[in-house]
Formats: structure tokens, sequence, C-alpha cells
């Protein structure tokens, strides 16, 4: 953990310090600090920190404190300096352009063309921007900082979150109305128990996957970390993540081990959970283990007010159902023309599933662009075993959480991230093998000759 304030030195204690006081004391001050902090980071050559203060802005800027809402501009702010420093990267040829951008652009077209029909065209346009902006600098400027930088990035995002869980259980005693929601479920630092509950369930399949490739962590540290991640997840009780959690603990441990193991696992005990799943009464088990209140058992009917969300967006998807009516669409229908049905059961927020906001905003032909473009990138990890858990996990999250679709939400870019980091990191791997064997080849052929 030292060597990571260490490494970041910079921005923890100037930099980070700065910004947070400037914004409490006076808003718009923070954007000029941050604006010299992310110029001065990208002139000292600091590319990780300028990162991870984009994560830092991204899950503080999820938080519903008044005090805290200057965060908010920042990201964006940040975002636009990175799509900068990409472009001006490309133009002196640090790298070239990512080929998964090709089948990007699809999805890009689809969302454009939409935008013909958007009820709000300004913001639908501001929100377009964003997306393709984030997904550009995901793929391009940082996709090549994990190619320079390696597993010594994604570590210190690690160690970042599990600061950030620690700070919140810290925070319990002295400002119980920060870390909880109503007193009743915890939230941490994030803005809602279902944030922490995304937040948790987007970190560890990061965790499982560096515990089981690294070997510099000590299984004090493992413990803490998993201790810190379970509780949380726990405290929370978010359902889904409860859930894609689950899912992904069941999937990486089917995976894991000989082929015996792995047939054993998808041909007969995958087949057999879900069966049992499919004809099992939830409802009625989770009674009988009197754990109705922790599950809000009440709420299963309506999902939370989901079930009415999911009806107004196939409501909407009707009207136009090939590209749908553009970017904001669905948080302007969702927001100014809501349902008595939506509004009475008390839900908040948007339509709650990605893949139906997708639908509405870009319509079938945009999901299925975007979809296109994940299955390309997804192809890419060369480790089966970790990216089958991760994806799906992550896709089942984003059936009952819109966060897949937001460009600015702190969990699209730990997923990115994630994503990413899979992909650098397990062609690496390939490659290094694959030189190991050539130089045991030549040297073999070598000793033949002689």
């Amino acid at each position: 953990m030292l060597e990571v304030i260490e490494r970041h030195s910079i921005l923890f204690f100037l930099i980070f310090p700065i910004m947070m006081f400037s914004g409490m004391a006076f808003g718009p001050a923070s954007l000029a600090v941050t604006a010299f902090g992310v110029g001065y980071l990208f002139y000292k050559n600091e590319h990780g920190s300028i990162i991870i203060l984009f994560l830092i802005t991204l899950i503080i800027g999820d938080n519903r404190q008044d005090f805290l809402q200057f965060m908010k501009p920042l990201r964006v702010e940040i975002m636009i300096f990175m799509f900068v420093m990409t472009i001006y990267e490309l133009q002196n040829n640090y790298y070239r352009t990512n080929g998964l951008m090709l089948y990007f652009a699809p999805f890009v077209w689809v969302a454009l063309l939409a935008l013909m029909f958007s009820p709000t065209l300004g913001t639908g346009l501001n929100k377009t921007f964003s997306f393709v902006i984030l997904y550009f600098v995901a793929f391009n400027y940082i996709h090549h900082k994990f190619e320079r930088y390696g597993r010594q990035l994604i570590v210190d995002m690690l160690y970042l979150f599990l600061a950030i869980l620690a700070l919140g259980f810290l925070m319990m005693p002295v400002a119980p109305e920060i870390v909880s929601y109503g007193g009743a479920r915890y939230n941490g630092l994030l803005g809602n128990p279902n944030g922490m509950g995304m937040f948790v369930a987007s970190v560890i399949p990061m965790t499982y996957y560096l515990f089981k490739r690294d070997r510099q962590f000590s299984l004090r540290f493992k413990t803490a970390a998993w201790a810190l991640l379970i509780v949380s997840l726990i405290m929370c009780s978010s359902r889904n993540a409860i859930f894609s959690v689950a899912l992904f603990f069941v999937l990486a441990f089917g995976l894991e081990g000989g082929q015996f193991r792995r047939i054993a696992f998808l041909g007969i005990l995958l087949p057999m959970t879900a069966i049992l799943a499919y004809n099992i009464d939830l409802e009625q088990l989770v009674y009988t283990i009197g754990l109705e209140s922790y599950f809000r058992i009440k709420e299963f009917g309506s999902g939370s007010g989901r079930i009415f969300a999911w009806k107004h967006a196939l409501d909407l998807i009707e009207k136009s159902p090939l590209i749908g009516c553009g970017f904001a669409c669905e948080e302007y229908n969702f927001g100014e023309k809501t349902t008595f049905q939506l509004w009475h059961s008390g839900h908040q927020g948007g339509v709650h599933n990605s893949y139906l906001g997708f639908m509405v905003n870009t319509g079938f032909i945009g999901l299925a662009c975007y979809l296109g473009f994940l299955f390309m990138a997804v192809q890419k990890v060369r480790n089966y075993r970790i990216v089958i858990p991760f994806i799906l996990s992550a896709l089942f999250s984003a059936a009952f959480e819109s966060w897949l679709f937001s460009s600015l939400s702190a969990f699209q870019m730990m997923f990115l991230m994630t994503l990413i980091f899979l992909i650098v990191d397990t062609n690496h791997e390939e490659l290094l093998v694959s030189s190991l064997a050539n130089d045991f080849s030549n040297k073999a052929s070598e000793g033949m000759v002689r």
C-alpha cells in the first residue's frame, strides 16, 4: 500500500487534497485546480495517476451528499482532457488506433442517426459524444497505459477500491448518515446501496484474477481484501449484486481445474442447477430460511418498481423499434413522461435495465451493434476461464441496472478497465509462453546439430 501511495504521491498529497478543499469551499474553483493538476500530471508523464483521479471522481461523483456535488462536472472535464491526450498521442505515433474501434463504428452511426427522433437534441448530442469519447479513450489511451504499466496499474486500482471500502467502514461511527441509506441499508462512500453492490460486483472479478495470477499478495492481505468485499456485499443487501457475484463464483469454480471437472460442471451440474432454479419457489424459500426482511421480499412482485419501468420502456420501444429516439430519450421519458403506475410504485431513476435502455435510445439495431462490438472485444481475451464468468456476471447485472449505457458511471469505467486489462494481460502471457517455447526449441535444435 505504501508503494502505491509513493507512486502516486503527487496526486494523493498535492492535487487531490487541493481539489477537494477548493471544491467544498467554492465549486467552480475545483475546475481550475483539476485542469492544472491533470496538465501537471501529463507533463510529469504520470498517466497512471490521471486514470486513478478519473476513477476517484467517478466514484465520489456517485455520492448523494450535497458537499460532494462539485465532483460531477469534474468527471466530464477529466474525460475531455484524456480525449485530447489520446488524440495527441495518436498524432505523435505513440500507438495506433485500436482495431476494435472499427467494430464500434456501426453503433456510433446508429446512435447519431437516432438523434433525428430525439425529444431533447442538445442533451442527446452531449450524451452520445460522451459515450463515444469514453470508449475511444478506454480502448486507446487506457489500453496503451495497461500495455505500458502492466499489472502495476490494475493493482494500484485494486488498492484504491479496497481503501474506499475500508474508509466507508471507518466512517460508520462518526458519520452514519453518509454511509447508510435512510439509516437502514449500507452504502459506504457510494451514492446508494445498489451502487455499493455494483461496486463490489465490479471489483470481485479483478480481485479474483489478480490473486490467482500474481504472487505478490500475502495471505493476510488476501484475507482482509475478501473480508472487506464480502462484508460490504452482505451489508448493502443488493439482490442484483449478490446474484451477480454468486454467478461469477459458480462459473469461475466450474471452469477451473481439469477437463473432467469442466465437462462435469457444464454437462451435469450447470443444467441441474438451472432446472432446480427454474422449478423452485424462490419467494417461499426466502420465507423458509427467515430472510424475507433482508431480501425485501414484499418488493419482489414489482422488482422495486422495475416491472412498471420495463413496461414503460417497452411502450417507448414500440414507437421506434429499429433505431430508437437517441441518447437521453430514456432519461427524458422517465423524467418528464412517467406513467401513473411508475410514479405510484415509488420507482426512482430510469429503466434499470441496460438492454431496454439501449433499445429505447438506439433501437434493436443499436443494441445488436453494441453487443456485436462487445463480443469482438471479449474474443480478444485469451483466457476463457476468467472472461466467461466475468462477462456473464456483468451482463446479468446490466439486466437490472442501467450502468452499461451510462458514460459517466463508475461501474461502466470499471467494467471497461477490467475487460481491457484482461485483453492486454492474457495476450501478454500467451506471447511470453510462445517466446519461451521458441527459445527452448532453438536450444534443443542446436543441441541436436552438435
